[in-house]
């Protein structure tokens, strides 16, 4: 019995002892876990396409960062803080944890479970907001484009020539004919010899640093605070390309400088995604209006330069929705019911013994407007007759609102809700003007870009939608190049005006008096 009772108090003392030690080591445990701890100052971020944002933290020790998808979002560890990039549309979850001590690495004593504190960073990515915000001071670009002025009539002369190159009969066509200036202006900074003279002549440019200086301040926006008027230039070269050791100096320098154009130099064309990161930036350029601009890329292709516009403007005597009807629009392929606008007031309006025009303003500062001619003579398809005169004709017809037209007081409105686009290869228009050496791979002189390169393609893509509150145009020029191994791509009196029937319409910057889109419209 003694010893019994002996046997048992030991067992108690033991288990008393083995209980004190445990607790002893178990609160070791909690004051060590306590030690560690991994603090984050967010735990969902919301980013736009290129933006980064950064995320304090705390911790007890290194941490390390991982995102679970990189295309998405990219993160890197900083002293103190994390830093994420929005890369592109979706969604990623950043992991952060506390890397394990080394010793305890080596000893193999340690798991990921029990020594590891993690947190998670919930990441959402959206598209780029494109910038639509016209430049803080509309004042620098009116003052521009008065001294731009002069230069209007080269341009708007250029410009009637591709629109009667490229037209075909009982087609809707639609181009923008400063885009197409721009990117040829810019593509002659680096063209030498006989080729910068035949884009120099054909652009009707006699001082090419003048016009690059003018171009500066135009480009920067809109002349208007209610009127969104974009100005985008790019140029793109591929990365195994032999470039000229003068390139910087003589070429990307004035694009920079007087085109705030992008330079993008370590572009692969072999790579099948860069079609999707060109088509990204012309879709984030145009404001969606234009989405895809290339579907491949030839491997020969060494350099693409590229324009963008985006403009929009409200009317400033807007158009009721609920005035807008079904009704006739009488077109050169038959009649067909549209929506038809339907406004009255007073606009700038003329009329001569071949047509009739008016007016229709944007914004509140009289920079910028569309203008409809018709034909005077309501037997006579416009189209047509607009097709029988010579260029300088078409540009005096535009020009009229300057020279003879006035206010008048119109009683009914009736212009048509529509949208269009277009597009095509310039090569031969342009060949046809003037321009022929660029093209040629024998005697293209590119000598600023590189040796042996010519212009493959020019393509042109244009896009409008005109409704009751106003009108948004977008337009891209891409001018693709090729080492000379590639083949060549050729490519108050009241007045009533019914646009029930093919007209010329055209938007135009006031001030300066330059063409910025024309189009015809045949069919609805």
């Amino acid at each position: 019995m003694i010893k019994t009772i002996k046997k048992i108090t030991a067992g108690v003392l033991a288990f008393a002892i083995l209980t004190s030690v445990t607790g002893l080591a178990l609160k070791d445990n909690e004051a060590e876990a306590a030690k560690k701890y991994l603090k984050l100052a967010a735990k969902k971020v919301n980013l736009k396409i290129g933006d980064k944002k950064e995320v304090k933290y705390k911790s007890s020790g290194k941490v390390k960062a991982v995102s679970s998808n990189r295309k998405v979002a990219k993160v890197t560890v900083n002293k103190k803080k994390l830093v994420i990039k929005g890369r592109g549309k979706g969604k990623a979850v950043i992991t952060v944890s506390l890397k394990a001590d080394k010793a305890k690495k080596k000893s193999g004593k340690t798991s990921d479970k029990q020594n590891k504190i993690k947190s998670v960073i919930n990441v959402k990515v959206s598209e780029a907001e494109s910038k639509t915000t016209p430049t803080p001071d509309p004042e620098v670009i009116k003052s521009a484009a008065r001294e731009l002025s002069p230069f209007a009539s080269a341009v708007n002369k250029f410009g009637m020539q591709v629109y009667n190159g490229v037209r075909k009969d009982n087609e809707n066509m639609f181009i923008s004919p400063f885009s197409i200036y721009t990117a040829l202006a810019m593509l002659t900074n680096g063209a030498g010899g006989n080729t910068r003279t035949e884009l120099m002549n054909t652009l009707g440019i006699t001082n090419l640093d003048e016009i690059n200086n003018l171009m500066k301040n135009y480009c920067q926006g809109s002349m208007d605070e209610n009127v969104t008027f974009n100005v985008a230039n790019s140029l793109w070269l591929d990365k195994s390309a032999l470039l000229s050791k003068n390139i910087d100096k003589a070429f990307i320098n004035p694009l920079m400088t007087s085109y705030n154009s992008e330079v993008f130099k370590d572009i692969s064309f072999v790579d099948k995604k860069t079609p999707s990161i060109i088509n990204k930036w012309v879709d984030a350029k145009t404001n969606g209006m234009i989405k895809k601009l290339l579907d491949e890329i030839s491997p020969d292709n060494v350099a693409i330069l590229m324009n963008a516009l985006y403009f929009q403007g409200n009317w400033r005597n807007t158009f009721l929705e609920e005035n807008t009807k079904e009704e006739i629009f009488h077109g050169t392929l038959g009649d067909k019911n549209v929506s038809m606008m339907l406004n009255s007031g007073r606009y700038p309006y003329f009329k001569n013994d071949m047509f009739k025009g008016i007016e229709l303003d944007y914004g509140y500062q009289s920079a910028y407007a569309m203008d409809i001619l018709l034909s005077a003579d309501e037997n006579v398809r416009t189209t047509d007759l607009w097709k029988s005169i010579t260029v300088d004709d078409q540009i005096k017809q535009l020009m009229e609102w300057n020279n003879s037209a006035s206010t008048k007081k119109i009683r009914i409105l009736k212009l048509p809700k529509f949208d269009m686009q277009y597009n095509n290869d310039l090569v031969k228009v342009l060949s046809g003007m003037g321009i022929n050496d660029v093209f040629d791979e024998n005697r293209a002189n590119l000598q600023n870009i590189g040796k042996n390169i010519f212009v493959s393609g020019i393509t042109h893509k244009t896009a409008l939608s005109v409704n009751e509150k106003g009108s948004k145009a977008a337009a891209v020029t891409a001018i693709r190049m090729v080492t000379s191994m590639a083949p060549v791509q050729v490519v108050e009196e009241e007045i009533d005006f019914i646009v029930d029937r093919p007209f010329v319409f055209a938007i135009r910057d006031k001030v300066s008096g330059m063409i910025l889109f024309i189009g015809e419209v045949n069919n609805l």
